[in-house]
């Protein structure tokens, strides 16, 4: 379940379905158990398959498979283990199959690792928006400061909040990187891109939305470096928090403030 820490931490915020959380959660399986979960539902059956692979291929001790999730080294293990068997068969790998897998597992694991080796947001933005009904106001703090950093404000209009949704959702399905969406929010540039992204024009209230990040983006990155980035990353938090939007500075109504 999307909401869950195991569901993030072991990357299955990289998937974009259900069946591509199957197809995750059954490499983990191979990893760790190889073939012998399958061998015994066929000897459940009464089966005796003839063509499939050895019964005992090299698995992955656990103390292995932890140490090395707590060090970042988790794909590691991957290409060692999780690229046999069917995968090899049908020349895939798990770089081809999930992309962005390898960036996400580098980061290290535990209980403190949000604090001492933060990923950057745009991954909590992926699990706000695996969250049926997410809502900024209940989730996790993690995952709210991530989705209001995005355009996510609480008091959004809901048909914007709903558009906004829907345009992120759609390019990550489209196949944009998490790591290009992270560059463009540090840049200031995802107001320039979406179009292309989206594959056509954007809704109008979420390019207000897109604007108004791009430009606390922009503001943020500009001073980075001159001393006064933390003053700078505190003004921008508090634009994100406390509105932003055209028009509001002539008292015009906008779509972000409801």
């Amino acid at each position: 379940m999307p909401n869950l820490d195991l569901w993030y931490n072991f990357g299955f915020v990289v998937c974009e379905n259900l069946h591509a959380e199957r197809s995750l959660a059954g490499l983990y399986m191979h990893m760790l158990l190889g073939n012998r979960p399958t061998l015994d539902y066929f000897a459940s059956l009464g089966i005796t398959p003839m063509d499939f692979p050895p019964a005992n291929p090299p698995t992955c001790p656990f103390e292995q498979f932890w140490k090395a999730w707590e060090a970042g080294t988790l794909m590691d293990l991957f290409d060692t283990y999780g690229n046999r068997g069917l995968l090899t068969a049908c020349g895939e790998s798990i770089d081809l199959l999930f992309p962005d897998l390898r960036e996400f597992l580098s980061y290290p694991g535990g209980p403190e690792s949000d604090m001492r080796f933060p990923r950057p947001s745009v991954w909590r933005l992926r699990q706000f928006l695996a969250i049926e009904g997410a809502n900024v106001l209940t989730v996790a703090p993690t995952i709210s400061r991530a989705a209001i950093e995005y355009g996510f404000k609480p008091g959004l209009d809901a048909r914007t909040r709903l558009e906004l949704h829907a345009f992120y959702t759609s390019i990550f399905r489209r196949g944009v990187r998490t790591g290009e969406v992270d560059g463009a929010l540090k840049r200031g540039k995802l107001d320039e891109v979406a179009d292309r992204w989206y594959g056509e024009p954007v809704p109008e209230r979420v390019r207000v939305v897109l604007r108004a990040v791009s430009g606390a983006g922009r503001t943020v990155s500009a001073n980075l470096g001159d001393g006064q980035s933390r003053d700078h990353d505190i003004q921008y938090m508090w634009r994100l928090r406390y509105g932003y939007g055209r028009g509001e500075e002539h008292g015009e109504e906008s779509p972000l403030t409801g």
